[in-house]
């Protein structure tokens, strides 16, 4: 039987999946996929992550309040500059109370002698002492040097037997729980007892023995044992006087605290 010929117008058929390609063909379909990834990562690329998508309200937000945001940030750094400022004054100012204090305290006269005996001269120099704290009271109130000259000031009044002035100066310090307020309130139960308010100062010694501790506390108490026989209760001054060294053994107000309790016998 004669070989079955081809049809010369049948169209033939293209390669099988598995019919190797030539180079041509090869080269065709990698250009293909490379163009198709390309594309791919463009579109991912172009597309908003999902950072963008969260962030994209706030972002328009801001872009519409641009003005009143510059104003806030204006306003906080201004503030900081005032604020700034205001410590560099503040620690100007504290700086130039301690010398102007310093320099009122220089001349002061070493006094060891009480008030009533006070000399003509020593009368001068602490006229010039009281003259100069009185400034740095008016300069800088307000500050802890002007509360510390107040001190001062009292006590050179109560020595120049100014009591009503040392009151003045004592008065607005004396409230206060600080080192420079206690000290105020000794001087003002030492001005009330040089005026023979002898409850009042009493008063203020009795508070003070128990707001205090240690040497102050010690002194307080002479003080009071010395405030309550000046006013004529001796038992009380005893009293006080007689359990001193069992609550001060070690002060060095025990001589005196022991002397004063022999002339009371």
């Amino acid at each position: 039987m004669a070989a079955e010929q081809p049809d010369p117008n049948e169209i033939p058929a293209g390669p099988t999946p598995d019919a190797p390609m030539n180079r041509k063909e090869r080269r065709a379909n990698a250009v293909i996929k490379r163009r198709t990834k390309h594309k791919e990562v463009v579109e991912e690329i172009q597309q908003p992550d999902q950072f963008q998508q969260q962030g994209r309200p706030f972002i328009d937000w801001v872009l519409d309040h641009v003005k009143e945001l510059g104003m806030a940030v204006g306003a906080v750094i201004v503030l900081l500059f005032v604020w700034g400022l205001m410590g560099t004054m503040s620690a100007n100012k504290a700086q130039e109370a301690s010398e102007a204090l310093f320099k009122a305290r220089r001349d002061l006269p070493a006094l060891n002698a009480p008030p009533s005996d006070v000399g003509a001269e020593d009368t001068e120099a602490l006229g010039k002492a009281l003259t100069a704290l009185s400034g740095v009271i008016d300069e800088y109130d307000g500050t802890p040097q002007a509360d510390q000259a107040r001190v001062d000031a009292g006590g050179i009044a109560y020595r120049l037997g100014k009591h009503d002035e040392a009151l003045g100066f004592y008065e607005p310090v004396a409230s206060g729980k600080s080192l420079t307020g206690l000290s105020a309130q000794v001087g003002k139960a030492y001005v009330l007892e040089a005026k023979g308010d002898f409850t009042g100062a009493g008063s203020i010694l009795e508070s003070l023995r128990g707001a205090t501790k240690g040497d102050m506390k010690a002194q307080a108490t002479l003080d009071l044992a010395r405030v309550h026989a000046a006013s004529g209760d001796k038992d009380k001054a005893k009293g006080l006087l007689a359990t001193f060294e069992e609550e001060f053994p070690d002060s060095l107000l025990l001589p005196d605290a022991q002397a004063r309790l022999a002339s009371l016998q």
